[in-house]
């Protein structure tokens, strides 16, 4: 298949990798291009090493869309369901996080590891003990787990057991340690009972046509958290959704998504320091200047918000070919911090003339 013009080889972007180690944007091209080819493998490495960075700089909503497209294209990386469950937790997310662990334990179940699931049914109950709903979930497996253990006596109990300090957290245990205890919490008998789980003996699938797959998938998630979310919730998203386009060199979509966070005081001066550089990139250098200016006009501005905006303005100065007004703005940023970035050599090249 021939490329379309303008378009990168997977060589050409393994090259620029490795002279641009840091640019995630690169890193999820090179997935999506291992995927079309078909190398699945390659490009779940690229893909984890994406979400790794984005959670550095907590880009979550990125982090967590990246962990599921993993999933679909692999779903037998436990630690991939630890990592994005852990992740839900974190950001309060209750739910998704009981649901991750959900289908990790039955991942495990069919694929016969009756320990490892009782670990992850510990964990998922912990989430919210006194959820009713979380507990069901838990007590389906747990009747699972009596059908394909052949080491459990007809008529014994799967046991959750309190301990005596610790009232609030639940740990799962086998029964013939349970009943030794006299403190222990029957999940079972305290739950109504409820549909049983189908235990497949199947191996897990994994999706079809990898190889058609784009890095689109990725996006998915946040696009339609966006569409689910009231105005006023989805600048977050927005903002998300917008630098990994930026990322990816789909400059006029990243500049949509980056107008619609605007509205969130958190962000909305890197909002316009992200449209400053996506406006010059498309050489759209009047309103460069105006987003890096908005910013700098804003109520609030920080020291590091001030440099990052001027440093933007006095580039797009300098790209328009205006040396006196990008000399003027680089020595603003000399005047606050003298060694932010490359400004010394910037002035050096723009005192040149």
């Amino acid at each position: 298949m021939k490329k379309k013009s303008g378009e990168k080889t997977l060589d050409e972007y393994l090259l620029l990798s490795k002279n641009e180690p840091d640019n995630i944007g690169v890193h999820m091209k090179i997935a999506d291009l291992y995927l079309k080819k078909g190398k699945k493998e390659e490009a779940v490495k690229e893909y984890l090493y994406s979400a790794e960075t984005f959670a550095k700089e907590e880009l979550y909503q990125l982090t967590m869309s990246i962990y599921k497209t993993v999933l679909s294209l692999d779903p037998t990386l436990v630690n991939v369901y630890l990592t994005l469950a852990e992740l839900y937790q974190k950001l309060g997310f209750i739910g998704d996080a009981a649901a991750t662990y959900e289908k990790l334990a039955q991942y495990l179940l069919n694929t016969g590891k009756p320990f490892e699931v009782r670990n992850i049914i510990e964990r998922m109950i912990n989430l919210d003990p006194s959820n009713r709903f979380i507990r069901e979930k838990a007590n389906k497996f747990l009747v699972a787990l009596k059908k394909v253990s052949h080491n459990k006596q007809d008529g014994e109990e799967e046991l959750i057991e309190v301990g005596e300090n610790q009232p609030e957290y639940i740990k799962i245990v086998p029964p013939e340690e349970g009943l030794r205890e006299k403190n222990y919490f029957d999940l079972g008998s305290q739950l109504d009972d409820g549909e049983e789980l189908i235990v497949s003996t199947d191996k897990t699938e994994t999706a079809k046509d990898e190889s058609s797959m784009e890095v689109n998938k990725v996006f998915e998630g946040i696009i339609k958290d966006i569409a689910e979310k009231p105005k006023e919730e989805a600048f977050r998203l927005h903002y998300e959704l917008g630098i990994a386009y930026q990322q990816m060199e789909r400059i006029d979509e990243a500049i949509e998504e980056f107008k619609k966070a605007l509205d969130d005081q958190d962000i909305k001066n890197d909002c316009f320091r992200r449209l400053a550089i996506c406006f010059r990139e498309k050489e759209m250098y009047k309103h460069a200047i105006n987003a890096a200016k908005s910013g700098l006009k804003s109520r609030f501005v920080s020291q590091r918000e001030f440099l990052e905006l001027n440093y933007e303005l006095g580039l797009t100065y300098a790209a328009m070919r205006e040396s006196k007004k990008a000399l003027e703005v680089f020595k603003d940023i000399q005047k606050v911090n003298p060694s932010y970035k490359d400004t010394k050599k910037i002035l050096e090249e723009l005192s040149k003339g």
